[in-house]
């Protein structure tokens, strides 16, 4: 297992968001029923990241949001489940 830190813009974590906004869509029956919540889960606002590989496959992440030089929220926590190596 490998870590690395990076900011929201990198490839693979963005991939990872669109895998856990479609796992998230289909936990609740689509994207409309969690259409109040999405606008607290764009990427712009995310500078930290940290992204986890498995034999150089993208497997989770997790990243900070930063609300002022005390605080952050902790924001798009994900796992692949049952990745193919």
């Amino acid at each position: 297992m490998r870590f690395i830190y990076t900011d929201g813009n990198n490839h693979d974590f963005i991939e990872l968001c669109h895998d856990l906004d479609n796992f998230l869509n289909e936990l609740v029956g689509g994207e409309k029923n969690r259409a109040e919540y999405i606008p607290y889960n764009r990427l712009d606002d995310i500078h930290d990241v940290i992204v986890a590989y498995d034999n150089d496959i993208p497997v989770g992440c997790v990243s900070l949001k930063k609300y002022d030089d005390k605080s952050a929220e902790v924001k798009r926590v994900f796992h692949k489940a049952g990745v193919q190596k």
